[in-house]
């Protein structure tokens, strides 16, 4: 692995020669609060714009040869969402079908509607 996006911010001492990205966002269930209550303040952090470029920044990286990996605490939620970003730049398609094929791989990935519904929204990118 020479990339590693860490969506939860966990990881204690960077191992030399890894490209280490950070950026923890909370994973919080649709269940939970809903809109208003602490759904509605993890949807902030959600920046689209932000999440869009670090996966275009990834697959430029695997296209130069480079092994990225994505991680989270659990992998249902906050790493497929990155995932799904990822196989959108890296296939040119729709999020939709990206989410299609990231939970296809990951039986059970992206319960949080809030995630699903960020990359199953998006067009492919031009």
């Amino acid at each position: 692995v020479h990339v590693l996006i860490d969506m939860a911010g966990e990881l204690k001492g960077v191992p030399r020669g890894l490209v280490y990205v950070s950026y923890p966002i909370e994973d919080v269930p649709t269940w939970w609060g809903g809109s208003q209550g602490r759904m509605g303040a993890a949807a902030q952090q959600l920046n689209p714009h932000v999440l869009d470029a670090m996966a275009a920044a990834a697959v430029a990286m695997m296209r130069r040869g480079h092994v990225v990996a994505v991680a989270c605490m659990a992998g249902m939620n906050r790493s497929p969402l990155m995932a799904a970003l990822i196989v959108r730049h890296y296939l040119g398609c729709s999020g939709l079908h990206a989410l299609r094929i990231v939970r296809e791989g990951r039986p059970g990935a992206l319960p949080n509607e809030t995630f699903a519904n960020l990359v199953g929204g998006m067009e492919a990118p031009k």
